[in-house]
C-alpha cells in the first residue's frame, strides 16, 4: 500500500508535511510500520479485510517519543475488495504517563503495605507470646475450652490466667476496637494485670477491677468526656479449697450454671477506663460469690463479638438471648464437645447458605469451663 494523503492533524502531531514524510519514511505503508509484529498483523488485515487497532511508540520529526493509539480500517469497493486504508491515530502519551505513574504509586503502596503487614505480624508474635498457653491453664482447670477468633491479624480481645495462693484467676477482656489499636490496649491491660495480681497479690475480682480502672486512667492520662481506650472485662477467681467461685465484671456478662440452673451475672455498666465512672458518686465494683457444686458448676466468660455477629437468613445479630439458650443447651455436654458445637453454630450463622456469607464483625472470644 502507498501513502496517498495525511491531514493537518498528522503534521501538527509529528511535524512532517506529506513531502517530508515520504522523503524520510518512504511511501510504503508496511515499511513505515516500526514494529515487525504489527507488520504481520497488517498483512492479516489485508488478507481478511479486518480492522486493526494497536498501541505503539512513534518518533516525531523533532525526535520526541509519542505513544499513539492507531486504528487501520479497510475501505472496500463494490466487489468487497480493499480499495484504500484509513489510518486514524490518537495521541495517548499523557494517558501512558498517567498509567505509569499509577503503577509506580501502586508499587510504593504495595511496598508500604507489606512493611505494615510485616510489622503487624511481628506484633502478633508478641501478642501470642503474652497469651497464656491453653495446656498450661488446663494443668489447673482441665475441663476448659477457649474459642478465640481475632477479626484481624492481632486482636483487642485477650484472656489472662494465673494460679496464685492456691487459687485460679481467669480473665476475659475486650479492649476498644480490634486490630492494632485494640492489640496495643490489650498489651497495656495484660501488663497492668500482671502488676496488680502477681506483683501486688491482689486477688479479689472486684478490687482487681478497681485497681485496673485507676491504672488505666493514670497510664493513658484520661480526661473528662473522653471515652476512648476502654476495656470491658470479666474476672473469675476459683477457690477449690473453700469451694467457692468469685465473679466481677465491667460492661460484661458472665454465665454461671449450677446443677442446671443458669445464673446471669451482669457487670457494672461502665467499662474499665471510662472517665464517666469518676463523675459518679460511690461508683464501685461488685463481687458475686457462688458455691461450687463439684462436677455440676460451669462458667462462661465472653466478649461481645459472638452476640453481635451478623448472620442467619435475615442478616440479624446473634443477640444475647439466643446465645444464652445455646449455652444452656450444651452445658451438660463434655467440654470439648461444647466447643465443637459452638464453632459449628457460629459457622452456620455466618454462612447460612451457599449464596450468603457474612464477614466477621469483631474479635470473638469465649471461654468455658467446668469445675
Amino acid at each position: 500500500g502507498v501513502i496517498e494523503w495525511i491531514n493537518m492533524g498528522f503534521t501538527i502531531i509529528y511535524g512532517y508535511t506529506y513531502e517530508e514524510l515520504i522523503n524520510e519514511k518512504g511511501s510504503n505503508i508496511i515499511a513505515s510500520l516500526a514494529e515487525r509484529d504489527i507488520q504481520f498483523d497488517f498483512i492479516d488485515l489485508v488478507a481478511n479485510n479486518q480492522s486493526l487497532s494497536y498501541e505503539n511508540k512513534n518518533i516525531t520529526k523533532s525526535g520526541n517519543t509519542l505513544w499513539m493509539n492507531t486504528t487501520i480500517t479497510p475501505m472496500l469497493d463494490s466487489q468487497g475488495n480493499i480499495e484504500r486504508l484509513l489510518i486514524v491515530e490518537s495521541d495517548i502519551t499523557e494517558l501512558k504517563k498517567a498509567a505509569s505513574e499509577i503503577k509506580k504509586q501502586n508499587t510504593i503502596i504495595e511496598t508500604k503495605n507489606k512493611h505494615i503487614t510485616d510489622s503487624i505480624n511481628a506484633a502478633k508474635i508478641i501478642q501470642d507470646a503474652i497469651l497464656p498457653e491453653i495446656h498450661e491453664i488446663k494443668q489447673y482447670l482441665p475441663d476448659l475450652f477457649i474459642l478465640f477468633k481475632p477479626r484481624d491479624i492481632v486482636s483487642g480481645d485477650f484472656y489472662w490466667f494465673q494460679e496464685i495462693q492456691n487459687k485460679q484467676i481467669l480473665i476475659v477482656a475486650d479492649c476498644t476496637g480490634h486490630g492494632v489499636p485494640g492489640a496495643f490496649m490489650s498489651m497495656i491491660g495484660n501488663t497492668l494485670l500482671n502488676e496488680i495480681i502477681i506483683n501486688n497479690e491482689i486477688t479479689t475480682p472486684a478490687y482487681i477491677l478497681e485497681k485496673l480502672d485507676q491504672e488505666i486512667k493514670s497510664s493513658l492520662h484520661k480526661k473528662e468526656g473522653r471515652k476512648l481506650d476502654v476495656m470491658a472485662i470479666s474476672i473469675c477467681k476459683i477457690d477449690k479449697a473453700q469451694g467457692t467461685v468469685e465473679l466481677a465484671a465491667a460492661n460484661h456478662e458472665v454465665i454461671l450454671i449450677n446443677s442446671g440452673k443458669l445464673n446471669q451475672i451482669n457487670g457494672e455498666m461502665l467499662s474499665i477506663g471510662d472517665p464517666m465512672s469518676s463523675l459518679l458518686t460511690d461508683y464501685s465494683y461488685t463481687n458475686h460469690t457462688f458455691n461450687i457444686e463439684e462436677g455440676a458448676t460451669s462458667i462462661y466468660m465472653f466478649s461481645d463479638g459472638f452476640v453481635d455477629q451478623f448472620g442467619g437468613e435475615d442478616g440479624d445479630k446473634f443477640m444475647y438471648p439466643q446465645f444464652e439458650d445455646m449455652i444452656k443447651e450444651i452445658s451438660q455436654q463434655p467440654i470439648d464437645e461444647q466447643k465443637k458445637h459452638i464453632e459449628k453454630r457460629l459457622a452456620q450463622w455466618m454462612s447460612p447458605n451457599l449464596d450468603k456469607t457474612y464477614d466477621q464483625l469483631d474479635d470473638i472470644l469465649l471461654v468455658g469451663l467446668k469445675i
